[in-house]
């Protein structure tokens, strides 16, 4: 019974980041931006970013996808904040070996 307490506690938080994620939109002015589509599901997010000085400054997406994807790019954008990109390749890095 515990268990299935939790499950449903961790499915209705990541639909509540699915229905309102964070991050979302786009920016007037960014540095850079990126769009990447998975031709084999119709997924497709575009990255801003402002980089200054080494540094994500602000971090926006927008786009449209499946659960995991959506509520992943919004993650992603909150943890990358502030963050030296460097360091940011280091962790995507790492984490994909």
């Amino acid at each position: 019974m515990e268990d299935n307490f939790e499950d449903n506690m961790y499915k209705e938080h990541i639909m509540e980041l699915y229905r309102n994620p964070g991050n979302f939109g786009e920016l007037k002015n960014p540095t850079h931006a990126h769009t990447e589509t998975n031709t084999l599901c119709g997924d497709e997010v575009t990255v801003h970013l402002i980089i200054e000085n080494g540094k994500v400054k602000d971090a926006k997406f927008h786009g449209s996808g499946c659960v995991m994807s959506m509520v992943s790019a919004s993650r992603c954008q909150r943890s990358c904040r502030s963050s030296a990109l460097m360091d940011q390749a280091r962790a995507f890095f790492c984490a994909n070996c």
